[in-house]
């Protein structure tokens, strides 16, 4: 037994970007949105480092930066950087022989904030010459409050050891990078104008049969070779000016309900009611 074809949808009347009713005004709205930043770029110089390399104990454990802001000082952070993980940390059991680099999100305008943040320990000299970053490259939440960063940011031996240049004078370097997503910002441009009154077919075609059946027909258009046309006194006011005043005022053609056109063939006067029933404005 063969599956029924499905059914054929169909098409709705009025349907579609144009509604059926009328259109008085036809109004565009274009919006345009993009993101608002706050960039920070901090360096930490950490003077008398080797004292952190020979050194052990409670205070030494975590070496903490000043606070640095945003141009604000809505954000405030600091950086964090162990040199001696301790095994005894969950998650440190592993690290032991690397140097750690964390970035605390301190105090915000509100719970989380989005951003991109790249690390940097600055080589002075050596080979090769370029700095040993770690960046994130995609925008990732970060709460109030929270601790994030590298636990094997470097290896200790690599950053002690003297050739790779990153303590000189007994000073190590560190940078770091900031892209804050402050937040969104949209443009709005309006313009208005007025619609343009559709052609309605339906309409035309009434007004015509409206026209050849003389129904209701209450005046009447004498050519120029006397030949008689019945219209309706609303449709010819409506459509000329020079008819309304006619119709209008107290002359003799609203009196005899007879317009007499004496330069104007009777051929011309049919095609011109015809021709969307402008009867010769």
């Amino acid at each position: 037994m063969s599956a029924p074809e499905p059914a054929t949808p169909k098409a709705v009347k009025g349907s579609g970007n144009v509604p059926s009713g009328t259109v008085r005004t036809i109004k565009e709205v274009t919006c345009q949105r993009s993101l608002e930043f706050d960039l920070v770029r901090f360096t930490w110089n950490v003077e008398n480092f080797s004292f952190y390399r020979d050194s052990r104990g409670p205070l030494y454990d975590v070496l903490e930066s000043p606070r640095f802001q945003t141009d604000d000082g809505q954000f405030d952070w600091v950086l964090r950087l162990i040199v001696h993980p301790r095994p005894d940390r969950p998650g440190d059991e592993l690290c032991r022989d690397s140097v750690q680099i964390f970035l605390h999100l301190h105090t915000a305008p509100r719970d989380t904030a989005h951003l991109k943040c790249q690390f940097v320990f600055v080589r002075h000299s050596g080979t090769p010459k370029e700095d040993h970053t770690y960046q994130i490259s995609r925008f990732r939440e970060f709460r109030r409050g929270e601790t994030w960063g590298f636990r094997r940011f470097i290896q200790r031996s690599t950053l002690f050891e003297a050739k790779n240049g990153f303590v000189q004078n007994d000073r190590l370097t560190v940078k770091i990078n900031l892209d804050i997503i402050r937040g969104a910002k949209d443009e709005v441009q309006k313009s208005s104008q007025p619609a343009a009154i559709p052609r309605d077919d339906g309409l035309a075609l009434s007004m015509a049969q409206l026209y050849r059946s003389r129904h209701f027909s209450d005046v009447v258009i004498v050519a120029q070779d006397m030949t008689e046309l019945k219209a309706h006194r609303a449709i010819l006011g409506s459509r000329s000016p020079v008819f309304e005043a006619m119709l209008s005022h107290d002359l003799a053609e609203k009196q005899s309900n007879v317009i007499k056109i004496d330069d104007v063939p009777k051929d011309v006067l049919v095609r011109s009611a015809l021709v969307g029933l402008q009867f010769l404005s």
